[in-house]
């Protein structure tokens, strides 16, 4: 897997001691490494079992391959941590936390359902900075 960023970037994210690195151009290399780490934003906002299922799947395999991870809860999406069926979402979620996974909440959106403690809760200035400082955001 190749990453086209500057090479002060791929320096920065990539933990290899030496660099396999390509100059394309003047101010941009491909670092060649194959584990460059990544930070992941994951938004759920819906409480449709599936997707918030697919989702903690998604988290977690993205944390077993030594990525930071962050799932961002919103609108509907702070109901879901509950096992429904075989969609046992509570049960991926702790399991993403035990691997040094994190879940936030939008506050308000908890407040507005009074759902009390489910998760860390947290607020849009949080959320922006989740968003603007991850390599990738994927929503569900």
């Amino acid at each position: 897997m190749s990453f086209f960023m500057p090479i002060d970037a791929v320096l920065d994210k990539c933990n290899q001691r030496t660099h396999l690195k390509k100059i394309l151009k003047p101010g941009v290399s491909v670092c060649l490494c194959a584990n460059v780490m990544q930070s992941i934003a994951v938004v759920i906002g819906s409480n449709e079992p599936e997707k918030a299922w697919n989702a903690f799947r998604f988290a977690n395999l993205a944390v077993s391959k030594s990525n930071t991870v962050k799932v961002f809860l919103m609108n509907s999406g702070v109901e879901c941590l509950v096992d429904v069926g075989r969609h046992n979402v509570k049960t991926l979620s702790q399991q993403f936390e035990d691997k040094a996974g994190k879940v936030l909440a939008c506050g308000t959106c908890v407040k507005s359902r009074n759902l009390g403690q489910i998760c860390e809760i947290s607020n849009m200035e949080t959320f922006y900075s989740l968003v603007t400082d991850s390599d990738r955001v994927v929503y569900f």
